[in-house]
């Protein structure tokens, strides 16, 4: 799970800090911002209830209670 949750935040880190550097910096720290927004709200577009992050990595969200 340290891994997984390592690599899946460094990944969209550096897809922002791409994003970011593109844009020269003029959009601040949006792209940070959007993309955490879109992560969060996979969460309830997703019928699984799981993360963009959840289904880059292919997790599967089991609920035991």
């Amino acid at each position: 799970m340290a891994i997984y949750e390592f690599l899946c935040n460094l990944a969209m880190n550096l897809v922002a800090a791409i994003i970011y550097t593109m844009t020269f910096g003029l959009l601040g720290p949006f792209p940070f911002l959007i993309l955490w927004l879109i992560d969060f709200c996979w969460y309830w577009k997703d019928g699984k209830k799981r993360t963009l992050r959840d289904n880059f990595a292919k997790v599967a969200v089991v609920n035991i209670a």
